[in-house]
């Protein structure tokens, strides 16, 4: 099995080839009115004015690149995108640049389209993301993100890494790729004054046939590495990290909704409301409390519920939905969401 390591070196030299070569191939640009604002990235709105002018079958698309540029205040100051994908049965190659809301595009004949996810699949998974939660740099942040495959390691005390699901980031502590199936890394670093472009790499053995990707940026906290549930499936080994977390309650209300009991409960309870507690639900469908770092505050104290549909144990948030309004059906509802995953692993009605 092959060993890859992805630096932005590498990168810097790949861009700077294409751009040498496409200088002498047609091209062509568009105005259009895409949002300048980060905080609401404009990704799925420049995938259709791709489709609707750069001549690409959109089912055949994959993604091979993308690069965001934002300035300190969340402006977009650039947008790089490459993929490839077929126009009339020929493989193609495709650039796509913006900037100061002008759109250009360039496209090539290629060998071959290549395996990878739509980009549209990563974009909207990027837009759920509230930027205003990562720390900037003074220059502002970059969003960097390209496919890997092979044997690949990644351990939380060389660079905070992160599964992203439903717009909440939770934290992984070790995840280990082996797969000819690319997956997608999602690079985001804070733009300093003076920090280079081209960041220093080393390789780590983590095992035979695994190798760990480590830049200098890294080690500086100047980055973090993220990554979507699509590809988390393709991993060999995730490993999440234990300890307290707290995402937002909006969040957590959000997840909840999404269950179909919950919502036909507030198609009937408009004006429920919710709190959350934190627990732990055996498979058997015990129901024992915790405390703020998720340790079991009495083992004689229980409660039950129903069993999870996975017959597994899980640490949970609970949400409490509660109508007081007398006679109106059910007036209590509680969804358990498993701490590390976000999924709803048991609805009860009361």
């Amino acid at each position: 099995m092959r060993k890859k390591l992805i630096a932005l070196s590498i990168l810097c030299i790949l861009v700077g080839f294409v751009g040498i070569t496409i200088n002498h191939l047609n091209s062509d640009q568009i105005y259009t009115c895409i949002s300048p604002s980060a905080y609401g990235l404009p990704l799925s709105s420049l995938w259709k004015t791709v489709l609707e002018n750069a001549g690409v079958e959109n089912e055949t698309a994959v993604l091979q690149w993308l690069y965001v540029k934002i300035d300190r205040d969340g402006r977009v100051e650039h947008i790089v995108l490459q993929f490839s994908g077929t126009f009339d049965g020929e493989p193609r190659w495709y650039q796509v640049e913006v900037s100061c809301g002008k759109v250009r595009w360039h496209s090539w004949k290629a060998e071959k389209v290549g395996e990878g996810l739509h980009p549209l699949t990563l974009f909207k998974e990027i837009e759920k993301l509230n930027l205003r939660e990562i720390p900037s740099g003074e220059n502002g942040i970059t969003i960097d993100t390209a496919p890997i495959s092979g044997s690949v390691g990644y351990e939380d005390k060389y660079s905070d890494i992160y599964l992203l699901k439903n717009g909440v980031l939770i934290r992984l502590k070790r995840i280990i790729f082996d797969s000819d199936i690319p997956w997608y890394p999602i690079g985001i670093c804070k733009r300093e004054k003076y920090n280079a472009s081209v960041v220093e790499a080393n390789r780590i053995e983590v095992s035979k046939n695994v190798v760990i990707n480590l830049t200098k940026g890294n080690k500086e906290n100047q980055c973090i590495v993220i990554f979507i549930p699509q590809d988390l499936s393709k991993a060999k080994v995730v490993e999440y990290r234990e300890g307290l977390m707290t995402p937002p309650l909006q969040k957590l209300e959000e997840v909840s909704r999404q269950h179909p009991i919950v919502k036909k409960y507030l198609e009937m309870h408009p004006s429920a409301t919710y709190y959350v507690e934190m627990v732990y639900l055996t498979s058997e469908g015990l129901v024992y409390q915790v405390d703020e770092q998720w340790r079991i505050k009495d083992f004689e104290s229980v409660s039950s519920a129903g069993k999870p549909a996975d017959g597994k144990d899980h640490y949970c948030w609970v949400v409490h939905w509660h109508d007081p309004t007398p006679g109106v059906g059910i007036d209590h509802i509680v969804v358990y969401i498993d701490r590390d995953t976000y999924d709803s692993v048991f609805v009860q009605e009361g």
